[in-house]
């Protein structure tokens, strides 16, 4: 299976861009692009009753990669999760955490009702890269969106993980990523969510969503970009948190190998959450959210 894989994007007319580039790579030392053009929404996608997120790129199987570098990514990703845990662990339980008052953008609209209902404690940690030869800075979160959801935020692009390396530079192949400029900073949100039950109650004050309903913080730059890793999850759109019921919101199923791009108003104007997939009861899920602005 690949795991960040194939060169080709698909994203909605509506999205009103001409055309994207995806960077393929053939192995984990080269890479050739390749350009598609879908006036289509994605596979397993539905559009909204405000329609698609101007902004929103969907490439499935992002990045072609052989299976060694696929494998590698996805390996790497659990490892630095072990290390984060263990550099935690470390800290004792006389550490005191900071708290986070999770701010939002002020472009962002945000259910109260809906979202994180409480500050959240981390703890900043330096950690030893498992793929690298680094030690890298973090603020760590063990709950997040919920009690199954760990966060850890990794600022600058020195500081972002070897095993994110393939994934950056396929993106930076990216038209969309190019017209940033030729100087990018980066930055890491690492999602683990960890396999948990069919129903108990652990997502109750998040409305049922792994993570809530949000807009990334401006801190994290122009460009989000969620990389899925295995098993899938329902990402949902829409320009408001405050959804009636005749509302329907943009949904896309990202499935491990799906990059899911937010730029322009789909990412600073439009809100998006991250909702269970059945596909993934008692499964874990990992998602790499890479944000680049220029330098």
């Amino acid at each position: 299976m690949m795991l960040i894989g194939a060169a080709h994007a698909a994203h909605a007319a509506r999205a009103g861009a001409a055309g994207s580039r995806a960077g393929a790579l053939a192995s984990a030392g080269s890479r050739a692009v390749a350009t598609a053009a879908v006036a289509a929404a994605p596979t397993d996608s539905t559009t909204g009753t405000a329609g698609w997120p101007p902004g929103l790129h969907v490439f499935e199987n992002f990045g072609t990669p052989t299976q060694e570098v696929a494998s590698k990514v996805v390996l790497g990703a659990r490892e630095l999760i072990a290390a984060v845990d263990a550099a935690a662990r470390a800290l004792g339980d006389d550490a005191d955490p900071r708290v986070a008052g999770i701010p939002q953008p002020e472009k962002g609209r945000v259910s109260r009702a809906h979202n994180l209902a409480e500050e959240r404690a981390f703890h900043a940690l330096r950690v030893a890269d498992p793929a690298g030869d680094k030690t890298l800075r973090c603020e760590h979160f063990a709950e997040y969106g919920s009690r199954h959801h760990a966060l850890t935020y990794f600022r600058g692009t020195d500081n972002i993980p070897a095993a994110c390396a393939p994934v950056v530079a396929a993106l930076e192949d990216l038209d969309v990523v190019k017209a940033l400029g030729d100087e990018l900073t980066w930055k890491l949100t690492l999602n683990d969510y960890k396999a948990r039950g069919a129903d108990d109650g652990a997502l109750a004050e998040a409305g049922g969503a792994l993570f809530p309903w949000h807009t990334d913080l401006a801190a994290n730059g122009e460009i989000t970009c969620i990389s899925t890793l295995l098993a899938p999850a329902i990402l949902d759109f829409a320009p408001h948190a405050d959804l009636s019921a005749a509302d329907r919101p943009t949904r896309v199923v990202v499935r491990p190998g799906t990059l899911v791009l937010l730029s322009g108003p789909a990412r600073w104007d439009w809100v998006h959450r991250a909702m269970p997939h059945p596909d993934a009861a008692g499964k874990e899920r990992i998602s790499l959210v890479l944000g680049c602005a220029a330098a």
